[in-house]
């Protein structure tokens, strides 16, 4: 009798290992995604008022695209939309597939003075990682 009880707990946790992983996986994705973004948003903050963050290093590339100057710090004090909003695998293995930290957070933020951001957030060593640059052909 209790050789049964304890092949039913196995096969009980067998069966339910999986959606805990499902689960797991999918939460960590949700808190990924959710710090992305507010990484953006702190970013998006710090440089508008010219100052740095000690959680989120900011990289802007500035430049010109087709023929207007781009000045960040000015733009950023506007409010924006974010558009195609994605995340794409960093590595090429199982556990890079997997863990949503592994991953590039990229979008598009559409600024009120009608200039478009490309953004890329990635996570490294508990901090956050922001690059900015002007959307190509905008």
């Amino acid at each position: 009798m209790r050789i049964r009880k304890s092949v039913r707990w196995v096969l009980f946790t067998l069966l339910l290992s999986p959606v805990v992983l499902v689960g797991s996986c999918m939460a960590r994705a949700r808190w990924w995604w959710a710090g992305a973004e507010s990484a953006i948003a702190t970013a998006v903050q710090a440089t508008a008022e010219g100052r740095t963050d000690p959680d989120v290093e900011v990289r802007l590339e500035t430049g010109t695209s087709t023929g207007a100057t781009w000045e960040p710090r000015v733009d950023f004090r506007g409010s924006y939309r974010t558009t195609d909003a994605d995340d794409e695998i960093r590595g090429t293995n199982l556990l890079d597939m997997l863990d949503p930290a592994a991953a590039v957070y990229i979008a598009h933020l559409a600024f009120a003075s009608g200039h478009i951001y490309h953004v890329e957030v990635v996570r490294e060593d508990g901090r956050w990682y922001v690059s900015f640059s002007p959307e190509e052909g905008k």
